[in-house]
């Protein structure tokens, strides 16, 4: 599974190089990232969108966050029940199968 996201993370990067460049260029002029002489490509420029999508993606969690609720019946099968562990019984007495 973490070989996917990498996958999706370099494809989504890739993606979004490109449409900067395709976005950005004018006539007879490349985009912002379109050689590869960094002093006359526009990085600054580039890593302000980064930046602002970052910005964005922060207050998305920020939205999400707030309708988040801990739901204690979720709790894996292999936990231990909190009646046991307020118990005086060693804990590896107990059987959590």
């Amino acid at each position: 599974m973490t070989y996917c996201s990498y996958s999706f993370g370099f494809y989504s990067s890739s993606l979004l190089v490109s449409l900067v460049n395709k976005v950005t260029s004018r006539s007879g002029h490349g985009g912002w990232l379109s050689d590869n002489n960094l002093n006359n490509d526009r990085l600054d420029l580039f890593c302000w969108l980064l930046a602002g999508l970052s910005f964005i993606n922060f207050f998305n969690y920020l939205f999400w966050s707030r309708w988040y609720c801990y739901n204690p019946s979720l709790v894996g099968r292999h936990a231990i029940p909190s009646d046991v562990k307020d118990s005086k019984v060693p804990m590896n007495d107990i059987e959590t199968g």
